[in-house]
């Protein structure tokens, strides 16, 4: 999933997973604000990436299983038009 906050890219993301939204949702206002991955508790150090589990706990208590996902937070080249 791609997101350039507050938008999620649609033609650059392949599948959204519903249950990966109650998870990442608030995590990703912050960290598109610059907040540390350490600070909000998803990584041991410092740097641009951490992990998230999703909310679906799998079985035997519903059919999907338990995922991790990895967050990476990627500079952008933004080119403004009229400027080189």
């Amino acid at each position: 999933m791609v997101v350039e906050s507050p938008k999620i890219i649609v033609k650059d993301t392949d599948n959204i997973c519903i249950h990966a939204f109650g998870c990442m949702l608030s995590m990703l206002v912050a960290l598109s604000h610059g907040e540390s991955f350490q600070k909000l508790g998803l990584a041991r150090e410092e740097g641009e990436k951490g992990y998230l589990q999703c909310l679906d706990h799998g079985k035997p208590y519903t059919n999907g299983g338990t995922v991790i996902f990895e967050i990476k937070r990627e500079k952008l080249s933004i080119k403004v038009p009229g400027r080189d």
